[in-house]
């Protein structure tokens, strides 16, 4: 009996032992700074995504095969008031900005692609399913993955002088992700700016 309580005490020491051995294995250091806000969208702009992006009406035989995309609509997010380089209250001026597209109910993960919202209550409109919205960087063709990647950095017009604004270009467009049905491909998603 005093046999197996030793044995049993000795591997208990032995199982502390190890397990804090492997307890840490390095360190991750995060930095990063908190700046002022410094752009604000501009809200006069006729045509800027403040409106909200109208896309048309399509067909859903034009969503016949998964990744077939249609109804590419331009818009954009247009700045100003941005902090120049001779703001006596800039403590670390920022000369470009880009957009982050946030994660949300609207965004499914997994594609990076907003997802029609569901609708509710009674007489609520039908929502399409088997269709997704992407947004394009159309400068380069790419689909932004909403949720975890940020679109390329603009210069801010911050120079002595300049305007303090800056325009961010982005594409809309439908993306079969199934067989599609017919109706509504409402959906919305939270934005912030990132500065450098």
């Amino acid at each position: 009996m005093k046999k197996i309580a030793l044995l049993t005490s000795v591997a208990g020491l032995v199982m502390m032992t190890m397990n804090t051995a492997q307890a840490a294995d390095g360190t991750i250091n995060f930095t990063g700074e908190v700046v002022t806000t410094t752009c604000k969208v501009d809200t006069t702009v006729a045509g800027a995504a403040k409106d909200g992006v109208k896309l048309p009406n399509v067909a859903n035989n034009q969503l016949a095969t998964v990744g077939a995309t249609v109804g590419r609509q331009a818009f954009s997010l247009e700045l100003s008031g941005c902090e120049l380089a001779s703001s006596a209250t800039a403590t670390t001026p920022v000369s470009k900005v880009a957009v982050f597209f946030e994660a949300g109910p609207n965004v499914d993960l997994v594609t990076g692609m907003l997802k029609p919202a569901a609708a509710s209550g009674t007489g609520a409109p039908t929502v399409a399913s088997g269709v997704q919205i992407a947004i394009v960087d159309p400068s380069n063709n790419e689909r932004l993955k909403i949720g975890s990647a940020q679109s390329r950095f603009v210069d801010i017009d911050n120079k002595v002088g300049g305007t303090g604004r800056a325009v961010m270009r982005f594409a809309s467009e439908y993306v079969a992700t199934g067989p599609v049905t017919a109706g509504r491909t409402d959906t919305s998603v939270t934005y912030s700016l990132v500065y450098q």
